[in-house]
């Protein structure tokens, strides 16, 4: 409202100007007041200024008008030029303002919005840490229940100071399989102990999957990819569900490996320097994407 009626004051002192620089006589204002046929004509101060006073939808503007004489042959034409200016400058400051207001409303939305998002990532923090000393407390009580079939046991990280980066990372290490299954059996021609996983958990952990990957041996079949990655749906996100274990995933996974045909490879010493993290992650991230497209295999329920 206030922006109409300042345009509202423009356009009218512009006709008062108007009508003054084209006729001998003052120009003539007609009052709000009770008797509109009746007319005042105004008076200009040669050396002052007047107040004229203009009544806009109920709001009325107080609208100060320079009367100083000048040399054409109306002695009382209105100086147009040091109106217009005092408009303008006026007009120029109001927009200013504006400008500024508005800036510090979006730098105050931006700010509080930076405190929304840092106090969610806190709180999914805290959560993914909860649910994490949750997890391993229930793999280490299951640990034990085993009979010695797995190990888990967090990694840590001594050089991060990030809260909780000592349970982003587990091994697990798995000493049993089912017996009628080919990596069973390579295990004991091979003489090798247990087969090690790394399982590392992202920040927002359980919404996300966390990331599986063979460390050793190096093996071949049994959905076990280049660098050690892990062809399964549920490890990713459109097959992970955050109400899923940590165990009902470690079963996934030794299920995979025991009904996949997965063997301990001839050549494991020579190749067991393939296995990185780097290289499993380039390779999960190929698969996904082809999987995507054409599909995942679903294991039958007596094997997952």
């Amino acid at each position: 409202m206030p922006n109409v009626v300042q345009r509202f004051a423009r356009r009218f002192v512009k006709r008062l100007q108007r009508v003054a620089s084209s006729t001998s006589s003052p120009p003539v204002i007609r009052p709000t007041g009770d008797v509109p046929d009746e007319t005042i004509p105004t008076e200009f101060d040669p050396n002052g200024t007047e107040n004229l006073e203009i009544v806009v939808q109920g709001q009325t503007i107080d609208v100060e008008l320079n009367s100083q004489l000048s040399n054409s042959e109306t002695p009382h034409s209105l100086s147009s030029l040091d109106t217009l200016e005092c408009i303008d400058d006026v007009d120029d400051d109001v927009m200013r303002e504006l400008e500024t207001l508005k800036t510090l409303r979006i730098e105050e939305a931006l700010e509080e919005s930076k405190k929304i998002q840092e106090t969610f990532r806190e709180t999914r923090s805290s959560s993914s840490i909860k649910r994490l000393m949750k997890e391993l407390r229930q793999l280490l009580k299951a640990s034990e229940e085993s009979d010695g079939t797995f190990e888990v046991e967090p990694c840590g990280n001594a050089d991060s100071d990030e809260p909780g980066s000592d349970l982003q990372e587990w091994e697990v290490r798995f000493y049993k399989f089912d017996e009628s299954s080919q990596l069973w059996r390579s295990m004991q021609d091979f003489g090798v102990e247990c087969v090690t996983f790394r399982i590392t958990f992202p920040t927002d952990f359980p919404f996300s999957p966390p990331f599986v990957r063979l460390v050793s041996p190096y093996i071949e079949n049994g959905f076990v990819m280049n660098g050690g990655a892990i062809c399964l749906e549920i490890l990713t996100h459109q097959g992970w569900s955050s109400a899923y274990t940590v165990e009902a995933l470690l079963v996934q996974v030794a299920a995979s490996l025991s009904h996949g045909g997965a063997v301990i490879s001839k050549h494991q010493k020579r190749k067991q320097h393939k296995l990185t993290k780097k290289r499993a992650e380039v390779e999960f991230r190929r698969i996904v994407k082809i999987h995507n497209k054409y599909g995942w295999v679903k294991l039958e329920k007596g094997e997952g």
